[in-house]
C-alpha cells in the first residue's frame, strides 16, 4: 500500500505500478515522436540538399551544352557567311567578266561593218568558233571549208560514256537586214549531208514570230537565234545536253551485238511477217490434204477389205465346190 502525498488516500501498490507504466509508456510514445519527427526533417533536409546538387549539375552540364550548340551555330553561320560572300564575289567578278566579253563581242562585231561583206562573214564565222571552242573546250568545232556548202562550223560534241558516238550540231551566221525562210530549207539540207543533229541559225536579223531567245523550225530541229554570245553559249549548251541525253538512251536500248540486232529487225519487218504468215497458211492446206488423203485411204482400205472378204468367200465357195466334185469323180471311179 502506498499513501497519496496530495489527498493523503492509499492506494495498493499494483495501481502505483499501473500507472508508472501508463506514464512511462507516454513518455516513449513523446521521445518516439520527437526522435520521428527529428529523423523525418534530417531526411527531408538531406533530400532537398541532394535535389538542389543535382539540379545544380544538370543546369551546369545544360549550360555546357548550350554553350558548345550556340558556338558550332555560330561557326556554322561564319562558314555561311564566308561561303556566301566568296559567292557573292564569284558572281561579281563572272559578271565583270561576261560584261567585258559582251563588249570586247560588241566591239569585234563594230569592226566587221568597216570591212567588205565577204570579210565580214568570214569574220562572224571565226568568231562563233572561238566562242565554241571557248565554252567547249572538250568538243571538237570542226571548220567548213570556205566556199564548200554546208554551213560554217560543226560541233562535234565528245563524251566519254558516248565513246564512239559523236552527236553534231551544225551552225550557219548571218549579217543581212532581212530574214529569209531559204535559209532553213538549206541548213536542214546540209545538216543531212553533214548528218547534224540539230542545226543552230545565227543571224542579226531575225524572223517575225522571234519571241525572248529563240525560235525553232521544224519540229526544233533548227533554232533561230540572235547574235549574241551569251545567247549563243545558252542554245549551244542546251542542244548539246539535249542530244548526249538522247544518245545515252539509244545507246542502252541497242546493247545487243549487231548481228543480233539485224536479226530483231528483220524478224520485226512487214517482209518477215507477211513471209511467216505464208508460209502457216501453207501449212494449214497440207495439213488439210493430208487429212483428205488419210480419209480417202481409209474409205479404198474399207473398200479393198470388202472386197477382199468377198473374194474370200467366193474362193472358199469355189474350193468347196472343187472338193465335192473331186469327191464324186473320186466315188464314181471306185464303183467302176
Amino acid at each position: 500500500m502506498f499513501k497519496c502525498e496530495k489527498c493523503g488516500k492509499e492506494y495498493p501498490d499494483k495501481v502505483l505500478e499501473e500507472h508508472l507504466k501508463l506514464k512511462h509508456s507516454q513518455e516513449i510514445d513523446r521521445i518516439q515522436k520527437e526522435s520521428d519527427s527529428k529523423i523525418d526533417e534530417k531526411v527531408e533536409n538531406e533530400l532537398v540538399e541532394k535535389l538542389e546538387e543535382m539540379q545544380e549539375e544538370n543546369k551546369k552540364k545544360i549550360d555546357v551544352e548550350v554553350n558548345k550548340r550556340s558556338k558550332a551555330k555560330d561557326n556554322q553561320i561564319e562558314s555561311l557567311d564566308n561561303t556566301i560572300e566568296n559567292l557573292n564575289k564569284t558572281i561579281m567578278e563572272l559578271n565583270i567578266k561576261a560584261e567585258r566579253d559582251s563588249k570586247n563581242f560588241e566591239n569585234a562585231l563594230k569592226k566587221t561593218k568597216h570591212l567588205s561583206p565577204k570579210f565580214q562573214g568570214e569574220v562572224q564565222e571565226q568568231l562563233i568558233e572561238d566562242i565554241l571552242k571557248e565554252e567547249f573546250i572538250n568538243d571538237y568545232i570542226e571548220p567548213v571549208d570556205r566556199g564548200v556548202e554546208g554551213g560554217d562550223c560543226i560541233q562535234n560534241i565528245k563524251e566519254s560514256i558516248l565513246k564512239d558516238l559523236e552527236p553534231k550540231i551544225l551552225y550557219e551566221s548571218k549579217d543581212t537586214q532581212r530574214f529569209d525562210e531559204k535559209w532553213v530549207r538549206k541548213l536542214a539540207d546540209d545538216m543531212e549531208l553533214s548528218k547534224a543533229a540539230k542545226g543552230v541559225i545565227i543571224t542579226k536579223a531575225l524572223p517575225k514570230d522571234f519571241k525572248a531567245g529563240c525560235v525553232t523550225r521544224l519540229n526544233n530541229k533548227i533554232w533561230i537565234i540572235p547574235f549574241k554570245k551569251e545567247t549563243i553559249i545558252l542554245t549551244a549548251t542546251s542542244l548539246r545536253d539535249q542530244l548526249v541525253q538522247v544518245a545515252i538512251k539509244n545507246k542502252l536500248t541497242s546493247k545487243s551485238p549487231e548481228h543480233i540486232k539485224k536479226l530483231w529487225d528483220y524478224c520485226m519487218s512487214d517482209e518477215f511477217v507477211l513471209k511467216v504468215q505464208k508460209n502457216i497458211q501453207d501449212v494449214e492446206k497440207i495439213k488439210e490434204m493430208f487429212q483428205s488423203i488419210k480419209k480417202y485411204v481409209d474409205n479404198k482400205v474399207k473398200e479393198g477389205m470388202k472386197t477382199v472378204g468377198k473374194m474370200s468367200t467366193n474362193v472358199k465357195a469355189i474350193d468347196n465346190k472343187i472338193k465335192s466334185f473331186g469327191k464324186l469323180i473320186k466315188n464314181k471311179d471306185g464303183d467302176e
